[in-house]
């Protein structure tokens, strides 16, 4: 078997965009608070390579867990949802 590198990066995309959905249109006040910053500090704290970087973070954590599929060797849906709870 090997890995599906398209998996890996929707896996990547995936998880960016539901980062984003989570953190600025979901909980964004509850977020901020959690953080004791103001929205002004955290516009100031707001650059590209964070995004970049939170990108890249989330196609290595597919791309681990694709290889944790694979040495398991998880076949079935059921089997998947079984790994992603744990």
């Amino acid at each position: 078997m090997h890995i599906n590198y398209w998996a890996v990066l929707a896996g990547g995309i995936i998880t960016f965009l539901l980062g984003a959905l989570w953190y600025s249109v979901i909980f964004p006040k509850q977020w901020t608070s959690a953080v004791e910053k103001s929205e002004e500090e955290l516009k100031k704290l707001n650059q590209p390579s964070n995004y970049f970087y939170t990108f890249i973070l989330g196609l290595i954590t597919s791309y681990i867990l694709a290889h944790i599929i694979l040495y398991l060797g998880v076949n079935t849906m059921s089997e998947g949802i079984e790994i992603g709870i744990v």
